[in-house]
């Protein structure tokens, strides 16, 4: 590691921090400039710029569009402080050059009023393996900043939905497997309490899915079990091995690569923090295959099986290993 007055590394879920004898605002040779009026918006008085430094595997669509992640960290105390940053953060905004304007990108935050703040924004350039790439800033510290757009839908990750609005209309439905037989039943329904509700019948099967012509995602959704058919399917709710009944709870999958096929699976009977960030506790199983790989770009989504319950928060996104990692440097005030 580089020498570095604060520098905390941020993979998976860390935040990085470079003092003043690491990068600079101002970035390295060849930077891009900051923005043409050396401030995006002057009712914003304070921004840190980012530093995104990609890893050495690369994803298959490549890293435009990419979901990033700068945190959990600390908004209040050095050396991650955010000056002026409202309660609500609503005035915490990610502007990047996109290799022709400097423009506002959606971000989805977390953990706002904590010490655990999140932030999540997609790439808008791809970057060669292993590349840093410094052409975007956080600003923030307007008091009377109005909520952004939400990130919901392909604002910020390839897909999320968290069921507080029916977009059953965007999801492909049916059948996603040749398996258990040739049942249908279409059960699949928006509550207006925030979830979809299923009943699949016996021997049947049906899949909320979106066509996000990836090969390398995960994918992650909360559940609450209510029922089963016990027919090809044991859970507490029919036989044990057992997974609580009548409480929300995570599942994620990850498939990347290819020659071999990395997979990854995560299950907990509780829903973990945060969102398409699975923790390493949760982690079930991990495994290659390079023999029986299914390589091609395609759809993603939920399948469900015989089974009775609900499901709301089906997030998508793009994901190898390692992920890339975002640097906050040092904070700016406007001139």
């Amino acid at each position: 590691m580089r020498r570095a007055a604060r520098r905390l590394l941020s993979r998976a879920g860390r935040v990085q921090v470079t003092g003043p004898d690491g990068v600079t605002p101002d970035g390295p040779p060849g930077a891009e400039p900051a923005p043409p009026s050396g401030w995006w918006d002057p009712t914003y008085p304070h921004r840190r710029r980012l530093s995104v430094t990609a890893g050495d595997v690369r994803p298959d669509q490549g890293y435009a569009g990419y979901t990033v992640r700068l945190g959990p960290f600390d908004p209040v105390a050095a050396p991650t402080a955010l000056t002026g940053l409202t309660s609500r953060c609503d005035d915490l905004r990610v502007v990047a050059f996109d290799g022709v304007d400097w423009t506002e990108r959606p971000r989805h935050v977390l953990g706002c009023g904590t010490a655990e703040l999140d932030l999540r924004f997609a790439l808008p350039v791809d970057l060669t393996d292993g590349a840093t790439w410094q052409d975007a800033y956080v600003y923030y510290g307007r008091a009377d900043a109005e909520a952004p757009a939400p990130a919901t839908g392909t604002a910020v990750y390839r897909w999320w939905d968290d069921a507080a609005a029916n977009r059953s209309t965007d999801y492909v439905h049916g059948r996603m497997d040749a398996w258990l037989g040739t049942g249908h039943r279409d059960s699949i329904a928006w509550d207006a309490a925030g979830a979809y509700r299923f009943d699949t019948g016996d021997d049947a099967q049906e899949s909320l899915r979106r066509t996000v012509d990836e090969r390398d995602v995960l994918v992650e959704a909360e559940w609450l079990h209510t029922g089963c058919y016990n027919n090809n399917m044991q859970t507490s709710v029919c036989d044990p091995p057992p997974i609580v009944a009548n409480q929300w709870r995570k599942q994620a999958l990850a498939v990347f690569g290819a020659g071999p096929t990395h997979l990854r699976f995560w299950d907990a009977d509780a829903s973990w923090p945060g969102l398409a960030t699975p923790p390493d506790a949760a982690i079930q199983a991990r495994g290659d295959d390079a023999t029986a790989e299914y390589t091609q770009r395609g759809a993603a989504g939920a399948m469900i099986v015989q089974d009775i319950g609900r499901l709301r928060n089906l997030v998508i996104r793009r994901y190898v290993e390692p992920e890339p990692v975002v640097e906050l440097l040092d904070e700016e005030s406007a001139p």
